[in-house]
């Protein structure tokens, strides 16, 4: 069974329409989260989706309030870390009386921090002032641009890391899965944002201060150079950050979900899990297929491949091509098998996908399927040397193994797969090796070469009594081949 929980009452969420969904809206727009609305007469319950620590944020301009969760548990799906997920459009009074946290039974989120509080006054042989538990402090919320003292004044522009890595006396509540920790205000959008931690990826504060997230690009002139087309290459990879919270929750189809019924917590799985949860997303049928090079970027974002790759999604062998960043040249691959606009052939019933990426200059390559269905398996992650396949090299062109995906009836259940296209290491005995290079490929002469990403180092934390250490959770494939002698 799951220890990770739905975040809301699904009973009480409408069906999103277009224009709430994660996703492209245009070439420079890019919806980072997902925004629901109320079907209900009474606020809808917020609650954690993991254990975690929580810091609060006024969202700019309006009186409400956003909560952001930063997990110290991670689901056993294979996915990318989850560095945050943020709770957009929290009711103030649900959380906030006044300078002060609201009451003790207002949800667990305050019954904590007042326990917190009362104890710790306790332990010091002090009564608690009638000003404790103070917001400020208690929610994060003395984090702000205009804050009085430098070591809280955090811009929209700093990372969220500087509060949850901080050494100043600020501690942060921690909550447990399925805890409730407020409400979203019914009288508008509210939604949720999930952030993956990537090396080189600093979610800001922006994001924690603005209801509606979306990444946006003022257009590149007609006459840009190849310098600047590149530069907003590169910061549409940041999209790569963030998961489809219908993805990141259809991932649990067979671990299960909990999800609240109105009464209590159910574990959720498959059918229901999508008849309860998936179905009020947008995005329901569709399916992420997100391939990476191996510094963790899109597979081709040094331009030593091709847009074009080529898959079938009939069930045959004739394969067809298809443009990877299609997507207004974002870059992740989509699948969409809704009723009325379905990728996959009728005859295709068991959703199996076919996927062929061009050799370019990957000498020895290398397919790692972090989190993919083959169809060998079934709807068993891989593991191990599972997870591994050294393709065959056809016409310059590299076949994976097929993979199928979950559904319900008949329909795709909204998931996420992330493939890792690698370049092995290939010791140079002969250095006329005259295999083609392209692009801008970052070639490797040791299993140490290139093994961290180019990337702007950020610290989040400054002390100098101690040592502290920020752990990034990511993966580099060393193994190496020999070249022929």
């Amino acid at each position: 069974m799951s220890d990770f929980h739905f975040f809301t009452e699904p009973s009480k969420l409408n069906s999103q329409t277009s224009g709430q969904e994660f996703g492209a809206i245009d070439e420079n727009q890019f919806r980072l989260g997902n925004m629901f609305t109320s079907s209900a007469s009474v606020n809808p319950k917020a609650f954690a989706v993991s254990d975690g620590l929580i810091l609060v944020q006024k969202i700019d301009g309006v009186e409400k309030y956003n909560i952001v969760l930063k997990p110290t548990l991670q689901p056993d799906l294979n996915l990318p870390k989850i560095d945050y997920i943020i709770y957009k459009g929290i009711k103030k009074e649900s959380i906030i009386n006044g300078t002060k946290v609201a009451v003790s039974t207002n949800n667990d989120l305050t019954r904590i921090i007042h326990e917190n509080a009362i104890l710790w006054y306790q332990n010091e042989g002090e009564t608690m002032p009638s000003s404790e538990p103070a917001a400020d402090t208690s929610l994060g919320l003395i984090y702000a641009s205009n804050a009085s003292e430098q070591e809280y004044k955090l811009e929209n522009t700093d990372s969220l890391n500087k509060a949850f890595y901080s050494t100043n006396p600020v501690t942060l509540p921690l909550v447990y899965s399925g805890n409730h920790i407020g409400d979203f205000d019914k009288s508008g959008d509210f939604g949720i944002v999930i952030i993956f931690e990537k090396i080189g990826f600093e979610p800001k504060f922006k994001l924690a201060r603005e209801l509606d997230s979306i990444l946006s690009f003022t257009a590149l002139p007609g006459n840009s150079s190849n310098a600047d087309i590149f530069r907003r290459k590169h910061h549409k990879e940041d999209i790569l950050s963030f998961i489809d919270g219908a993805a990141f929750f259809g991932s649990f189809f067979n671990l299960g979900l909990n999800v609240y019924d109105g009464n209590d917590f159910i574990n959720r799985v498959e059918d229901g899990l999508y008849t309860d949860v998936i179905s009020k997303f947008f995005n329901k049928n569709k399916i992420y297929i997100d391939i990476r090079n191996e510094t963790n970027d899109s597979f081709n974002y040094y331009e030593n491949y091709d847009n074009i790759i080529q898959w079938s999604l009939d069930n045959t062998d004739t394969l067809t091509d298809v443009d990877y960043y299609r997507n207004f040249g974002w870059p992740i691959l989509s699948i969409n098998d809704s009723d009325s606009n379905s990728e996959f052939d009728i005859t295709n019933t068991d959703k199996i996908i076919n996927i062929s990426l061009p050799r370019g200059d990957n000498e020895s390559p290398l397919f790692y399927y972090k989190r993919v269905y083959k169809n060998s398996l079934g709807f068993l992650l891989p593991e191990a040397l599972e997870s591994f396949y050294s393709p065959p090299v056809v016409d310059d062109n590299l076949t994976m193994e097929s993979l199928t995906a979950p559904k319900s009836v008949d329909r795709v259940s909204a998931n996420y797969f992330q493939i890792k296209f690698i370049r092995r290491v290939i010791l140079e005995n002969d250095e006329s090796n005259d295999f083609p290079r392209q692009g801008y490929s970052l070639f490797k002469r040791s299993y140490l070469d290139n093994l961290f990403p180019i990337f702007d180092m950020s610290i989040p934390f400054t002390n100098e009594n101690y040592t502290n250490l920020k752990l990034f959770y990511d993966s580099s494939f060393c193994k190496f081949v020999l070249s022929p002698m």
